[in-house]
């Protein structure tokens, strides 16, 4: 009797845990959304563009980050995560960056995770060789 006990209460455990696990990955990974959006772009332009400097942005956002560079360069930026299904995330896969060259740009394409724009980072040593693996991985788009 006590041993039917355990196998049903380990098999209820087993059934929560996979039908948990279930909807933990179609909320987060399954509904992906890359379309980005240029109204949120705008918004996150309107954040970034005062800010002179990478440490300066600091709390702005909450997926607000940066990279500096050996040489000096750096790039900042917020990204907007395409995972997920909530409401934040209908904007999902917007990318706005500033550079110590002073540009801003919007670039589209699939930010995985908090902060996920700055996952090309690994490895790059110039804002040249960032832009490039970003072109690879976003689409730029005109900010109005």
């Amino acid at each position: 009797m006590w041993f039917k006990i355990r196998v049903a209460i380990f098999v209820l455990f087993v059934l929560l845990v996979a039908g948990l696990s279930l909807l933990y990955y179609l909320s987060s990974f399954g509904n992906s959304n890359d379309r980005g959006s240029v109204e949120e772009a705008v918004k996150l332009r309107n954040i970034i563009e005062p800010i002179s400097k990478p440490d300066d942005g600091v709390g702005c956002d909450p997926d607000y980050a940066f990279k500096k560079f050996d040489n000096g360069e750096w790039v900042l930026g917020i990204g907007r995560d395409s995972h997920a299904l909530w409401s934040k995330n209908r904007v999902g896969g917007t990318v706005v960056l500033k550079d110590s060259r002073g540009q801003i740009r919007f670039l589209v394409g699939h930010v995985c995770g908090p902060r996920g724009q700055f996952n090309v980072t690994y490895g790059v040593t110039s804002l040249d060789e960032f832009y490039s693996k970003m072109n690879g991985e976003f689409v730029e788009q005109p900010l109005p």
